[in-house]
């Protein structure tokens, strides 16, 4: 099943990089990120900035439930379904809102 696939490449990714970028290990798709002390609140942070980042993708989060973080898996899920919604990639000025201003200003 194609969905699967893309599933599949996408919790592999997400692992890699929680890794590469957050220094985590997470042993399966299935771990629980919250109950085994993966995840706290800056890696939890940090972890959804890297994640708007790197697949072009807006996290509100007034819209994130602890059911989206629980594993890579729902990680997958959550980058999968805000793909989905996002108008465009978010760019490097929109991430970055004070320099447009202060070149606006300058």
């Amino acid at each position: 099943m194609p969905g699967n696939e893309t599933s599949e490449a996408l919790v592999r990714e997400i692992g890699k990089l929680m890794a590469e970028k957050l220094l985590v290990d997470v042993a399966s798709p299935e771990q629980d990120l919250l109950a085994g002390g993966v995840l706290d609140s800056l890696t939890l942070i940090q972890l959804l900035v890297n994640l708007e980042q790197h697949f072009g993708v807006r996290i509100p989060l007034e819209e994130l439930q602890i059911e989206d973080i629980r594993s890579l898996q729902a990680l997958a899920h959550l980058v999968e379904t805000h793909k989905l919604h996002s108008p465009a990639p978010v760019t490097e000025a929109e991430r970055r809102p004070s320099l447009n201003v202060a070149r606006q200003g300058g």
